[in-house]
């Protein structure tokens, strides 16, 4: 019975590892999106808006997103809004880069 307990836990912690490594692609694919946006690489009237938090001096990056509220679901967990907190948290190393292959190599050290 040891055996068998022991081979579903291993399961299970591999079924977690594989979660949370799409969880992490994910985070990473938003980010590259958001510098896509932001530098100017899609038709500005289609891309979502993201507005840069001008208000006062922060702390990390110098480019910093304007967080948004929102009163219903739809909008909630768009685009917009799920990647402002993951982006205003990155590092001030990562976010001016240049351009955008400087930008994921920067990423990839990252985690």
């Amino acid at each position: 019975m040891a055996l068998y307990k022991f081979d579903y836990y291993n399961f299970y912690y591999y079924d977690i590892q594989a979660v949370m490594w799409e969880i992490w692609l994910q985070y990473l694919k938003d980010m590259i999106e958001v510098f896509k946006n932001l530098h100017n690489c899609y038709d500005s009237d289609v891309s979502p808006k993201l507005t840069f938090n001008n208000m006062s001096v922060t702390r990390g990056n110098s480019l910093k997103l304007m967080n948004q509220s929102f009163h219903y679901d739809l909008r909630k967990y768009s685009f917009p809004a799920r990647v402002v907190n993951i982006w205003n948290s990155l590092p001030s190393v990562i976010v001016p880069a240049s351009s955008l292959d400087k930008f994921k190599n920067r990423l990839r050290f990252l985690g």
